[in-house]
């Protein structure tokens, strides 16, 4: 028999079939529900305890140190600029428990440095092409002051302290390399006592262009990145979008510095075209970032996408570099991007 709702007598609602299959199917979405909110959960306990050990750990990892400064700059960006100082602090522990003073006092002053001021800068709606020069010549007068107070301490002159810094960096470099590699270097330089001495002579000689290079191509590729990312969108906060670093330019003014380097390694020999040829690199270094700028324009004119795209610039890197070194210097005079917009 039927009641007047038309349910049999004795049938719950949820006994009916139609009604048992709604409530099965109703189970894995709520399933799918608490599963998701348990994943979010985990995620923000993750980011919010990550920059406080990350940095360090893929600093010593070796391979991805040059990701090193990204969790600096995303805290920097999305969070209160004291946990930024929080979490420098326990990473700086950490390189400094594991790796000792030396590594520590490069990684505060190349990395720490890259954290501390990108976001300062960035949120002065600086553009990308003084955000990246300022905290490079920041990370270099921290470098002059911690050499001056180290020579006020030892009571020597900094020129000293300077060499005897550059000496303990090749002593760490040679116990770094395995023994294989290392005896190849001082084959390369004579072999024995001489080749030694000659490999450090070398060594030391370019290691202020290299570093200068280093620190300026690992806040540019960390700035690129944080503005791949975007995380919370912060750049439409500053005025800013992802295709703001391919229209880098350099400064005009820098074309002569440059050519007045390159002039005195040229015409001079020994210290002074050392100096010089270490200025000289770091500001090519500069241009080179400038290439890839006018390459990434290049890409965007004719709309190359995806892997195809990074397999380009890897190419470009890996096989030709110092075709992004010409095309940046010379774009100062031949403006190549506005040349890709006319086309």
């Amino acid at each position: 028999m039927q009641n007047e709702s038309g349910t049999s007598e004795g049938t719950t609602p949820a006994e009916m079939p139609g009604a048992s299959s709604s409530a099965n199917s109703a189970q894995p979405g709520k399933l799918k529900s608490r599963s998701q909110a348990g994943f979010l959960k985990v995620l923000k306990f993750w980011n919010r305890i990550a920059p406080f050990f990350v940095s360090a750990a893929l600093f010593l990892s070796g391979f991805f140190a040059i990701f090193s400064p990204l969790p600096f700059l995303i805290l920097g960006v999305t969070g209160n600029p004291r946990w930024v100082w929080a979490a420098l602090a326990t990473n700086s522990a950490l390189v400094y428990l594991s790796s000792g003073s030396t590594v520590f006092q490069f990684y505060l002053l190349s990395v720490g440095t890259i954290g501390l001021v990108m976001p300062f800068l960035i949120f002065r709606r600086f553009k990308p092409e003084a955000v990246v020069a300022r905290t490079w010549i920041v990370q270099w007068c921290l470098v002059a002051m911690l050499i001056g107070v180290y020579a006020i301490l030892r009571g020597v002159t900094p020129w000293e302290e300077l060499k005897r810094i550059f000496a303990s960096f090749f002593d760490l470099l040679m116990v770094s390399l395995p023994p294989e590699s290392r005896e190849q270097l001082i084959q390369s330089f004579g072999g024995g006592k001489v080749g030694v001495e000659e490999w450090r002579k070398a060594t030391l000689t370019s290691l202020p262009g290299n570093i200068g290079i280093l620190c300026l191509l690992l806040a540019w590729f960390n700035l690129r990145v944080l503005f791949n990312l975007n995380p919370n969108r912060f750049l439409s906060r500053v005025g800013l979008d992802r295709r703001t670093l391919n229209r880098w330019k350099s400064a005009d003014w820098l074309i002569w510095p440059t050519l007045g380097s390159w002039a005195v390694v040229l015409f001079t020999e020994g210290t002074p075209s050392d100096v010089a040829l270490n200025i000289f690199k770091v500001f090519m270094a500069a241009y080179g970032i400038q290439g890839f700028a006018v390459l990434g324009s290049l890409f965007d004119a004719y709309k190359v996408r995806g892997l195809f795209r990074i397999l380009l610039y890897s190419l470009v890197l890996i096989v030709i570099p110092p075709l992004l070194l010409s095309v940046g210097f010379f774009d100062q005079w031949f403006d190549f991007r506005t040349k890709f917009r006319q086309t």
